[in-house]
């Protein structure tokens, strides 16, 4: 073989070498970068999954209120029935009562009227 396509080879082998050298060198740096954003992303992907997690314990506390609160409106509710029943009865009560305080005074009025009209009348002397 001619010394100088020797010298060309070799050259070219150790041009080539440093080139392969220069790209995996490279491609390391690429992949402990690619690593990186990965590991950024799996820390920042935890933190948004511990968020939710903390809503979704928040949204089942406020779940539990809201059927506790649920109970206790419809025993208000319940409550103001019984209140409106009673408040009904007692109205009623109350104006039957009144009628029978009306009838008596009627009664008594009446009497009473009766009574002054004869000592208003004049009397009738005997002779």
């Amino acid at each position: 073989m001619d010394q100088d396509l020797l010298e060309y080879l070799q050259a070219f082998s150790a041009e080539n070498a440093k080139r392969f050298d220069e790209l995996g060198q490279e491609v390391r740096s690429l992949r402990e970068e690619t690593a990186q954003r990965f590991d950024e992303v799996d820390q920042e992907f935890r933190s948004v999954r511990g968020r939710f997690d903390r809503l979704e314990a928040d949204v089942q506390g406020v779940h539990v209120i809201v059927e506790s609160l649920e109970g206790k409106i419809q025993l208000v509710g319940e409550g103001v029935i019984t209140v409106s029943h009673q408040l009904q009865r007692q109205g009623e009560e109350i104006s039957q009562r009144f009628d029978s305080v009306e009838s008596f005074n009627r009664l008594l009025y009446k009497d009473l009227d009766s009574r002054v009209r004869r000592s208003r009348r004049p009397k009738s002397n005997p002779a």
